[in-house]
């Protein structure tokens, strides 16, 4: 009972922490582009029926997120008796940061929400080291930073996949009932819908259910693979799916979601490659060959990906090239954090590993400050 208070009383305070920081960024953050479009374009310029089809089969609309986001974000909206500048063309910012705040605010408490779930699960099932680790790799992340203070669908993306990653690790240590196995298939299809590029998400399901090793495959993989077969049909059916389709000619990023097959292609290459060297890493005793080159195929894959970003699409002026696409891959970071805190607290870490891991932070750390510090405008 009292590991459960202290883990508790752990995440209330990473919580209000979050939520604070989050507030308060919000009141001195305009709202900027992205946010003033998607209000504009896909929240208030469309009714629910037309939010609900627009986003993946009409062109000429924002769809870099599924219409979950928008029907939340417009509900949400009309509660609260919210709405932005409508004057197209021309984007003209929120006068009234309070209104800005209040459309936000979802947004902040499932961040905030997302960080205190996941250092409550570390702290109960490891103890508070491994809740101070995730805890230091999640406050450390720039991307949660400038992210946390905007009405845009990722801090939604990282709850889930939060959520979506402490219920895997609780299915391989302690085995799970029906019910929760049912949450967790259930989860993987919200995320096969809520987030574009959720494909490469729920594979990184599956290259932690590699790491860790559970002794129990057939549930896990059943809950798994319902999603990542909504992925594929949907990939293979559309030839040109855009998850972001731009006002204008090189206005911002977009991309053919058919040259996203290369993870279709990562997919179905990784597993038989690694059921074909089981037998042969086992004899020499290096089991955890299957698992490296089950993660070659697995950064090589989005390597390609991010490749064909950069050299083929064209980019918001003000961004790197590199910048705009590494927010569709945040809901890696709770996948990437879980794991890491985990092998802390499992000591199943090497010098090297230990050593990575701070060079990771001292990075995000440094990003974080001045990303954070540059973002108000």
């Amino acid at each position: 009972m009292n590991k459960f208070w202290s883990s508790a009383a752990f995440a209330a305070v990473l919580f209000a922490v979050m939520l604070l920081a989050g507030l308060h960024l919000s009141r001195k953050k305009p709202m900027w582009d992205d946010e003033l479009y998607s209000l504009e374009c896909s929240i208030e310029a469309r009714g629910y029926g037309e939010i609900l089809r627009a986003p993946f089969w009409s062109p000429g609309t924002e769809g870099n997120a599924s219409p979950i986001f928008y029907l939340f974000q417009k509900a949400w909206n009309s509660a609260i008796g919210a709405s932005g500048p409508v004057c197209p063309p021309k984007l003209l910012p929120i006068a009234d940061q309070g209104v800005a705040t209040g459309m936000r605010l979802p947004h902040i408490l499932a961040l905030s929400l997302a960080v205190a779930v996941g250092a409550f699960w570390c702290a109960a099932r490891w103890g508070l080291g491994a809740a101070a680790c995730l805890a230091l790799l999640s406050l450390g992340s720039a991307q949660y930073w400038v992210f946390l203070a905007e009405m845009r669908p990722y801090a939604g993306w990282i709850l889930l996949s939060s959520l979506q990653t402490i219920l895997v690790f609780e299915s391989m240590e302690q085995g799970m009932r029906r019910g929760a196995m049912g949450i967790l298939g259930a989860t993987h299809l919200i995320l096969a819908f809520f987030i574009s590029l959720s494909i490469v998400q729920i594979f990184a399901a599956f290259l932690a259910l590699l790491l860790v090793q559970p002794k129990k495959w057939a549930p896990i993989m059943g809950a798994c693979a319902p999603a990542l077969l909504v992925c594929v049909i949907y990939a293979m059916w559309r030839e040109s799916y855009r998850y972001w389709i731009p006002p204008s000619p090189g206005n911002l990023l977009f991309a053919n979601f058919a040259k996203s097959k290369a993870v279709l292609f990562v997919v179905l290459m990784a597993g038989p490659c690694w059921m074909l060297l089981r037998p042969a890493t086992r004899r020499i005793g290096w089991a955890s060959a299957r698992s490296g080159l089950f993660a070659v195929f697995v950064t090589g894959g989005m390597a390609a990906v991010l490749f064909w970003f950069w050299r083929e699409h064209q980019f918001h002026p003000r961004m790197g090239a590199f910048e705009l696409p590494s927010r569709y891959f945040l809901a890696l970071a709770p996948v990437a954090n879980l794991t890491l805190a985990r092998m802390v607290a499992r000591k199943t870490h090497h010098r090297g590993l230990l050593a990575l891991t701070i060079l990771v932070l001292v990075y995000q750390c440094g990003r974080t400050y001045l990303d954070v510090r540059g973002m108000f405008y």
